[in-house]
């Protein structure tokens, strides 16, 4: 009785989210099964790292690790109505050691979703656990879902797209240069509140600006320009060294 219950929330997780995603299926909507077959499925940061890999004899290999918190699974699976179903037979915090199912992804499926607040990406591969686990998002919730990037449909540059609900203009990712030290605000105004520049994510130092000299990753402007004392210009968001994205003022930034 126990084990037959347990099937039928198993059907029940698998046909809510089948059900879901057929809705936002359209016409220019990527095929799962090109996708899996195109596209590598990576994410990092300076703090965490991770990675699906999709085999040709269905196998699949699903890792994470961040702050010393590491886990690893591998298994099988079956592409069934536009879902990728992910089911582990291992359960480690790498290839040779064990460690404790329930802290990890174990088992669920993987769906391709629209992104609207990406800069970079159109879609993004979403995968939900039937478990929750520890991920550097938010480390003291567990949480039941890892999305990745699917970097075969890229944003075409002067994209209008929203970032935490502000209008932007994507910029491709170019890379820019600090012309005089630049404060970073949290948003594209001066009436937003300053940030800190963490030179290094584990052992600082802590900076009121970014120095001169530094390179940019420049994401998106804003859709217009603001004059700031005597000058005009745009609002850039940028990144330094692959850490979240900030707001500085373009006029103290030089594109190369």
């Amino acid at each position: 009785m126990h084990k037959l219950i347990i099937i039928l929330i198993i059907n029940i997780f698998f046909t809510v989210i089948s059900c879901n995603q057929n809705k936002n299926i359209s016409d220019n909507h990527p095929i799962l099964s090109n996708v899996l077959k195109t596209n590598s499925f990576k994410d990092s940061s300076g703090m965490h790292s991770m990675y699906l890999e999709i085999y040709n004899d269905n196998t699949f290999i699903f890792a994470y690790g961040s702050e010393g918190w590491y886990w690893y699974n591998k298994g099988n699976y079956i592409v069934e109505n536009e879902l990728l179903k992910l089911k582990s037979t291992y359960c480690g915090s790498d290839s040779s050691m064990k460690q404790n199912c329930k802290s990890t992804f174990l088992s669920g499926v993987c769906y391709i979703q629209s992104s609207p607040e990406d800069l970079e990406y159109e879609y993004q591969l979403v995968c939900k656990s039937q478990n929750k686990f520890k991920i550097y998002t938010n480390f003291d919730k567990p949480n039941d879902t890892i999305i990745f990037p699917i970097k075969s449909h890229l944003n075409p540059i002067n994209s209008k797209r929203k970032f935490k609900g502000i209008s932007v203009v994507t910029l491709g990712n170019v890379v820019g240069e600090v012309s005089e030290p630049v404060i970073i605000r949290t948003g594209p105004g001066v009436e937003f509140s300053k940030e800190e520049y963490i030179v290094n994510a584990y052992d600082g130092p802590y900076l009121n600006s970014i120095p001169k000299g530094t390179k940019v990753v420049i994401h998106a402007r804003t859709e217009q320009k603001t004059k700031v004392n005597n000058w005009e210009n745009y609002w850039l968001l940028i990144s330094v060294n692959d850490n979240y994205k900030v707001w500085v003022y373009g006029e103290f930034i030089l594109f190369n």
